[in-house]
């Protein structure tokens, strides 16, 4: 498992947890329970949270290399919110 998916993770229990503890409670509570668990846990880090999942990243990555025609660099950057340098890795890869 990658560290971005375990990080998704970590956050997906302290959020369940919180949510656990604030049974009937009002959504600001629940909010503040469970931002004050994520500042616990990752305070004074520097925290990097992916855009997608490994599996969602694999399938955009096959879209691009099958959509790529030699000279659409932007166009693909563009409709899959990358750099054109991301694009450039992704293609990369292919080989």
């Amino acid at each position: 498992m990658s560290v971005q998916a375990e990080l998704l993770n970590e956050f997906f229990e302290l959020i369940s947890t919180g949510l656990n503890e604030c049974k009937n409670q009002q959504t600001e509570k629940t909010a503040s329970i469970i931002t004050e668990k994520i500042r616990k846990e990752f305070g004074g880090t520097l925290l990097y949270i992916p855009k997608d999942t490994d599996r969602n990243l694999t399938t955009r990555n096959k879209l691009i290399q099958a959509q790529f025609n030699g000279s659409n660099h932007l166009e693909l950057a563009t409709k899959y919110g990358l750099t054109i340098q991301r694009i450039y890795k992704v293609l990369k890869k292919k080989g």
